[in-house]
């Protein structure tokens, strides 16, 4: 075990190091190049100071996919585009019953982003939708261990039969409703055999503990830093928002930045560009979920780094 006492930011950089060639882009040459070629950006621009700082991991989480009305919104269409082009990594977490009945093509395109290897599917609920129980209502994985086990198995039969793979992340949905998990889901986190990551909506608290402890390695939960948010409010990028919050917090070794490019017009997407391009400034490596949880078991680190108030759904 690591001591407390080593900096979390300084395990990144070890991180990095033993793992250099799982967390390679798909194409260095090609995200260098596209690096020199905007707005002259050079290595730590934005970062305080002159002294150059250490490499940030990051997730780009993004939710929410699915067809509408049997069309791929345009959105999707354009990320898938992005990151070819730049040769980084993201996570996309797919609403697993829009696999009941999709298109050849929505099947074509799902596998052919993971076969290309930048983009890691996750699982982002059965529907994601809210419902109602005694006046009160709720989001979707505020369910008992029963029906949440069963969202999770018909999803990931649908994955497996129609993809070609099982889901190895779990992000909970959240909604209008109260709530993105419970105790259940967290008993779920554990005994399930094919989930491996959570991604954490709120501050690791003492039950994510509890069964991160539990799991006995099994289990990796990557916690979301209030304040570092890809968008404010949600469905907008704000560059000012990532660039202060990651200032704010210069001892934090990895962001999970959540999301929703199907919401996003061009002007938007040009503004998660310019975050991106700070990013790769201040050398972030970009990640998918289990990427960044197999270098995290691997050192051992403590998952108790952050005490940051809860991030919104």
């Amino acid at each position: 075990m690591i001591p407390h006492s080593v900096s979390f930011v300084g395990l990144v950089c070890t991180i990095l190091v033993l793992t250099a060639g799982l967390f390679a882009p798909a194409s260095a040459a090609e995200t260098a190049a596209a690096t020199r070629d905007r707005a002259g950006l050079v290595p730590n621009a934005g970062a305080s100071g002159a002294a150059a700082q250490p490499p940030l991991a990051v997730v780009l989480k993004f939710d929410d996919l699915r067809e509408v009305d049997g069309v791929m919104p345009t959105g999707w269409e354009r990320l898938a585009h992005y990151l070819r082009r730049t040769g980084i990594k993201g996570a996309i977490g797919i609403v697993a019953d829009s696999l009941l009945q999709p298109t050849p093509a929505y099947l074509h395109w799902i596998k052919a982003q993971h076969a290309a290897g930048l983009i890691e599917f996750w699982f982002h609920g059965w529907d994601h939708l809210s419902y109602t129980s005694d006046g009160m209502r709720y989001n979707e994985f505020v369910r008992p261990y029963r029906d949440q086990a069963s969202r999770v198995a018909r999803s990931q039969h649908l994955a497996r039969q129609k993809l070609g793979f099982d889901f190895s992340t779990f992000g909970p949905p959240g909604g209008p409703g109260k709530g993105s998990f419970n105790a259940d889901t967290l008993r779920l986190m554990v005994r399930d055999p094919d989930l491996r990551v959570m991604l954490y909506p709120t501050r690791l608290d003492a039950a994510g503990r509890a069964a991160v402890a539990t799991a006995a390695g099994k289990l990796t939960i990557l916690e979301r830093v209030h304040g570092v948010d890809l968008e404010s409010p949600i469905g907008v990028p704000n560059f000012d928002n990532v660039r202060r919050g990651i200032e704010q917090h210069p001892e934090r070794g990895y962001f999970i930045l959540q999301g929703h490019p199907a919401r996003w017009d061009t002007t938007q997407f040009s503004e998660f560009e310019r975050i991106v391009d700070y990013l790769i400034a201040r050398r972030a490596v970009f990640m998918t979920p289990t990427e960044l949880a197999a270098a995290l078991r691997r050192l051992h680190v403590p998952r108790t780094a952050i005490s940051d108030a809860a991030a919104p759904d």
